[in-house]
């Protein structure tokens, strides 16, 4: 009777203990959690379980407990963890809505509840959400990169500069986002430029696109494929009438087509137009073939095919899967105005 009398005041002390920074994986701490379930259905008891049965892969078993414990948690990291574990992306976005009710401050719900609207497809909200909490905490690049991210994906490539302007990244193992959307924005808004025959302005931003800034966090490879850069200040030196330069461009480009010919990739869709445009289209053809082969579940690969070889309606399908590759926004960019 007193192991009995002592187990239980175990168990209800460590119900009342705080969740933080408690994340069981073992199994066998699940067998100990499946006697306290059995003595009290405590919403952490189910709670620890399911992130146990989680990491186990044992995701049935770990969806029906994160379901048992409803909305009764008033713990702000539970609703972030079941938000991450969803497979519904609706369910997530409550999830979040969840956490933030139970603590407004804590910014990595309201970073993931703009993740899961964007994921559903739904930039305006996505770009609200985050623009909440960047707000209240404006030198967090914690938020800044996020909220830079947002506007990219809201086509508000100045606001996003502006935002890329004031970060100031600490680096970190594998960073590259911050240059990516920073190379990216600058590609796009040289791209806004040319259409606007906004020559200098377009070259500007290529040159901008060009730079490493070490305030990003991220280093500067010993390798840089620059075709994309190259391509767009040719086209903005094509509509300048710089001749000369656009060739230098073009040789330029095709030779880097051949220092990365051994991995074939989303570049090679510039090599292509660059060899189309010295009048090589077989050879162009044969470039986006053999990516292809190398990546045969590449969307984009089979769309550049679809669209040099003019199944416009093949490649307009194709489209609908690429609009969410924010990613792949300048190359798309830059094929269609190529036509």
């Amino acid at each position: 009777q007193n192991m009995k009398e002592k187990s239980s005041a175990y168990l209800q002390k460590a119900e009342k203990c705080a969740s933080d920074l408690v994340f069981p994986f073992r199994d066998e701490t699940g067998r100990v959690l499946q006697w306290a379930l059995q003595k009290d259905s405590n919403w952490k008891t189910k709670y620890y379980l399911a992130l146990i049965d989680w990491n186990q892969d044992r995701r049935n078993d770990a969806e029906a407990l994160f379901r048992q414990c409803g909305d009764t948690p008033d713990y702000a990291p539970f609703y972030l963890a079941r938000a991450n574990f969803e497979r519904d992306v609706q369910q997530s976005i409550y999830d979040c809505r969840q956490a933030i009710q139970r603590d407004k401050s804590n910014w990595r719900a309201w970073v993931m509840l703009s993740d899961f609207y964007n994921k559903a497809g739904d930039k305006q909200d996505a770009l609200k959400a985050i623009r909440t909490i960047f707000q209240k905490h404006p030198q967090d690049y914690r938020l800044g990169l996020p909220y830079a991210k947002a506007l990219y994906n809201s086509q508000k490539y100045g606001d996003c500069l502006s935002v890329m302007d004031k970060l100031n990244v600490l680096p970190f193992e594998g960073a590259s986002e911050s240059h990516t959307i920073y190379r990216n924005a600058h590609l796009m808004a040289a791209l806004q430029g040319i259409e606007k025959k906004k020559w200098k302005q377009a070259l500007a931003h290529v040159e901008n696109a060009r730079q490493w800034p070490e305030r990003l966090g991220v280093g500067r490879p010993y390798d840089v494929d620059e075709r994309l850069e190259d391509y767009i200040e040719m086209i903005a030196r094509e509509k300048m009438g710089q001749k000369e330069k656009i060739e230098k461009l073009l040789a330029e480009i095709v030779s880097q087509t051949q220092q990365y010919q051994a991995n074939p990739g989303p570049n090679n869709l510039i090599s292509a137009l660059a060899l189309r445009k010295q009048g090589r289209k077989d050879q162009a053809m044969s470039l986006l073939r053999k990516w292809e082969k190398a990546s045969p579940e590449d969307t984009l690969a089979k769309w550049a095919i679809a669209k040099f070889s003019g199944q416009d309606e093949q490649a307009l399908q194709m489209m609908k899967s690429l609009e969410n590759a924010p990613k792949l926004r300048p190359l798309i960019k830059i094929a269609g105005m190529e036509k």
